[in-house]
């Protein structure tokens, strides 16, 4: 048995065929994408209080900014970098967390509604 992501069945339907091997029984799931996973998060702080907007960048932008921009009703900057699980932020996403984080801030990658429920409660 094989699990596995959408994203590769056909890959793996191909090359067991090409090999030959019939017997392959496929666990499939879905693939969550960094939008979905935005997507909750922003429903969720949909009722925090907090003052935010999602940051889409273009090509006059600061590297690293994060996806969730904001601030709390103590004017304290907020930052939420949204990944997909098994991505990481690159050196840019390093140093605006860290210039966020230094400066009273709060900054963190989120992976889930969870991690980002996780971290605002530590911080409001």
């Amino acid at each position: 048995m094989l699990i596995l992501g959408e994203a590769n069945k056909g890959t793996i339907l191909s090359l067991s065929k090409a090999l030959g091997i019939s017997n392959i029984n496929l666990i499939s799931y879905p693939l969550v994408s960094k939008k979905d996973i935005q997507k909750e998060i922003l429903n969720y702080l949909a009722n925090k209080p907090i003052v935010l907007f999602e940051y889409k960048p273009n090509k006059y932008s600061f590297k690293g900014v994060s996806s969730i921009i904001g601030c709390d009703t103590k004017g304290r900057f907020i930052a939420i970098h949204v990944k997909k699980k098994g991505s990481e932020p690159t050196e840019n996403q390093k140093k605006f967390i860290n210039s966020i984080n230094n400066s009273n801030g709060l900054a963190f990658v989120a992976y889930s509604v969870q991690d980002v429920e996780s971290k605002l409660n530590k911080f409001l």
